[in-house]
């Protein structure tokens, strides 16, 4: 049963996975290497202070879109003076839709992951998630101008170079469900991109 939602309900995103690290992928994009692990959120939806469970929300309405912030979380990254200015700083799919999935337990939740983001400098930064809900309270999708719902701010994280670089982390239990329910995700083994020297020119921040 899909349900619209009032004014009155009330949105929780929780970050599951934290970006650890990276390797930064200068000007180029034929050499992305994905932030690792790839973030990952959920969604709760309350209505008069009870969770609402998946299987009773129209879960194809919620997006959620990231920013580059710096480590202090206090502004944007947007330029780098070595960068083009037609190009971001934050390069990949910036935009995440909504996905139920069962967690490493079995439970089902509403689930965002972005494993296609990489950053284009070396330096320590954080992301900033935005949380739209395409569906207005009568029901209708809207098709216009969205206002931000809530939004949440990353752990920091390192970006390296190659040389630098000190290699993935195991996928944990969480991704290792997803990739079983066929998601796709980074899910290289341990230490394959470890000094990985790649082809791409690098940008000191």
């Amino acid at each position: 049963m899909d349900m619209a939602l009032s004014a009155t309900a009330q949105f929780e995103i929780e970050i599951q996975s934290h970006p650890l690290h990276g390797r930064s992928c200068g000007v180029g994009d034929k050499d992305r290497r994905p932030l690792n692990p790839a973030p990952i959120l959920s969604l709760q939806v309350k209505e008069g202070g009870k969770d609402l469970p998946p299987a009773e929300l129209y879960t194809d309405s919620f997006v959620l879109r990231v920013e580059l912030w710096n480590e202090d979380g206090t502004e944007a990254v947007v330029s780098h003076a070595n960068i083009p200015t037609e190009k971001s700083i934050l390069a990949g799919n910036i935009f995440s839709s909504s996905m139920v999935l069962r967690d490493q337990n079995g439970i089902p939740g509403i689930y965002f992951i972005f494993s296609d983001l990489s950053v284009r400098i070396h330096g320590t930064f954080r992301l900033k998630f935005y949380l739209y809900n395409m569906m207005a309270e009568t029901g209708i999708l809207n098709r216009g101008k969205m206002s931000v719902i809530t939004s949440i701010m990353s752990n920091p994280f390192t970006i390296y170079s190659s040389k630098s670089f000190p290699g993935t982390v195991m996928p944990s239990e969480l991704v290792t469900a997803f990739i079983e329910q066929g998601i796709r995700m980074p899910n290289r083994k341990k230490g394959s991109w470890d000094n990985d020297d790649g082809s791409d020119d690098e940008v000191d921040n």
